[in-house]
């Protein structure tokens, strides 16, 4: 039983990570907040938070999934001063 919770709230993490991911590619990391990330999610924001307490940690763990997600650290506002 108590692992099949944990599997449970490992794929919990992992969604709650992808929906950040999608929202610092929209948004850029500096612009995301906690709530743009629940409301991409749908979930609780108890549920949420029961697994990060910031977007920052989201990032990390992002980072420790073995990819390089810096580019998300550019806000997409520069990205669109850049080409004007």
């Amino acid at each position: 039983m108590k692992e099949e919770k944990q599997k449970v709230g490992q794929i919990r993490k992992k969604e709650i990570r992808e929906a950040a991911k999608k929202c610092f590619l929209t948004k850029g990391f500096q612009s995301t907040t906690m709530e743009d990330v629940i409301t991409e999610i749908g979930m609780s924001r108890g549920g949420v938070y029961h697994h990060y307490a910031s977007t920052n940690e989201m990032l990390k763990d992002l980072m420790l999934d073995g990819n390089d997600y810096s580019c998300l650290l550019y806000t997409s506002d520069a990205a669109d001063d850049s080409l004007r």
